[in-house]
């Protein structure tokens, strides 16, 4: 990621912008990906021996054949070739006849104590309570890995000034570099939730704070509340901080490997991850316990409820955190009584932006919905490699193309831009990311669920995102993208 300092319009201070990496376009070998060249090598295995044994009769007999594979491999439907369409076509085929779109809780199962009553690939996942800080830690046995989450607090950005919201990024960087840099951190994931709040902050504050007497203003402000109340909608901050088992060795060798260990290294990062944000101007408000945990987990699976468990109190045992049926489906998932979908931001901004391009999206306050950006540091050695490797395949393109004579592409241009920039920033000792992100949207009916993801692709088009909805894996994007257990592949 390239910073810059660009002049603010129509003010005399200057904001910190920033310059996304495009997602890399670059093929295995003459610009094709692997997929593409399978089906090229097929179309040439069959069309090469009929053409040479039956002339122009085997050139046609062999149609089907050999048409399919281009087809296959050239024809991109929806933004991606019908090869690359080929393992997810066939992965939701087939877990629709081994009947594993489908989950249904199992109330008379007896459940190991501390287990999460979580659907799908989740089933085993355990809540782990640290003894020192009291937080409760979710433990993913099948991916070893040990995540906390974080609720955050935070002034409202846009009204700061230039000044200030350039400090607050500036503390933001450097609490994603000292997070990165440490080699214990797998991955952060940063939620912004948008859900249904039914307007009992607003009265709760009304009763507190308010002056209700007979008053004009006071009659204006009771319309207002009535009016306003039932559609306003209360957006929360999590952060989730997830280490991988295997990269505590040090605390392994002391004879407290396994989770314990981790939940020791997990720890520190927490307190690290702490220490950053608040020269942020962040602020903790904490690192959520087994109660507050599980009211995240249901509210995340059932947003339109929050209003009644905030008003109740419900929504916080543990034991009883997640779903009781779930169904997969190509473009939508349902759970219990709601709909949901997920999108993938498969483009960024191109041009230079600055810290508040997701207002369009966070500001879209008609629709349930949670944005996650997962991070994924990546070490020194490994990130060298990476851009080895691209340097070395943007080189040997050149030269093909220079033999060829075919121009370079400002889209080709910009990626070797890219890289070079990457490559300088290594150098100089910053910090390397790979991140995405995930949207995921929730409605009551599908009628509702479809207008809310057209709303939302809008959004999403203002602040210059490009997205696609994650046909097939509805079921394991939503549990990525509405859950902080940092489970997405980077």
């Amino acid at each position: 990621m390239n910073i810059e300092v660009n002049p603010a319009v129509g003010a005399g201070k200057s904001l910190v912008s920033a310059r996304l990496g495009r997602r890399s376009e670059r093929g295995v070998m003459w610009g094709l990906t692997a997929a593409q060249l399978y089906g090229v090598g097929v179309a040439a295995a069959v069309l090469g021996p009929a053409m040479m044994s039956a002339g122009m009769r085997g050139l046609l007999v062999s149609a089907p054949v050999w048409a399919s594979a281009l087809i296959a491999a050239f024809v991109r439907p929806n933004g991606r070739t019908a090869a690359s369409w080929a393992p997810v076509v066939a992965n939701y085929v087939l877990r629709r006849i081994r009947g594993q779109d489908t989950w249904l809780a199992d109330p008379e199962r007896p459940r190991r104590a501390g287990v999460l009553a979580l659907p799908g690939e989740l089933t085993g996942t355990v809540l782990y309570v640290h003894s020192v800080t009291a937080a409760a830690m979710i433990h993913d046995p099948r991916r070893r890995t040990l995540t906390a989450v974080a609720r955050l607090r935070h002034s409202a950005f846009l009204l700061l000034s230039h000044d200030d919201q350039n400090r607050r990024v500036a503390g933001w960087r450097r609490a994603l570099s000292g997070a990165a840099r440490t080699g214990r951190v797998a991955r952060l994931q940063v939620l912004e939730r948008c859900m249904a709040e039914g307007g009992e902050a607003i009265r709760a504050y009304w009763r507190e704070e308010g002056c209700d007497d007979s008053s004009a203003a006071a009659s204006s402000y009771r319309e207002l509340i009535g009016a306003a109340a039932p559609a306003s909608a209360r957006h929360d901050t999590l952060i989730a901080v997830t280490v991988a088992l295997k990269n505590a060795p040090r605390i392994a060798r002391t004879g407290r490997g396994g989770a314990t260990g981790a939940a020791s290294v997990l720890a520190k990062e927490m307190a690290s991850l702490t220490a950053g944000l608040n020269t942020a101007e962040i602020t903790v408000e904490s690192w959520l316990d087994e109660h507050e945990l599980a009211y995240v987990i249901n509210t995340a699976f059932r947003p339109h409820r929050a209003p009644v468990w905030e008003r109740t109190g419900l929504g916080r045992d543990p034991s009883a955190a997640g779903p009781v049926a779930v169904s997969a489906r190509w473009d939508h998932v349902r759970i219990d009584d709601g709909w949901h979908a997920v999108v993938w931001i498969r483009e960024w901004p191109r041009e230079d932006i600055d810290a508040s391009f997701l207002v369009p999206l966070v500001l879209t306050a008609s629709v349930q919905r949670t944005i996650s950006v997962f991070y994924r540091p990546r070490t020194a050695r490994e990130a060298a490699r990476d851009i080895r490797v691209e340097l070395a395949e943007q080189e040997s393109e050149q030269r093909r193309r220079n033999r060829n004579g075919t121009r370079t592409s400002a889209v080709q241009q910009r990626e070797n831009d890219d890289v070079e920039r990457r490559e300088r920033e290594l150098v100089a000792g910053h910090a390397d990311l790979a991140y995405t992100g995930l949207v995921a949207i929730s409605a009551t009916s599908k009628d509702d669920l479809n207008a809310a993801v057209e709303e939302t692709e809008n959004a999403c088009h203002q602040a210059g995102l490009d997205t696609t909805i994650l046909y097939g894996q509805q079921d394991a994007a939503f549990y990525a993208a509405a859950l902080p257990l940092g489970r997405v592949n980077i």
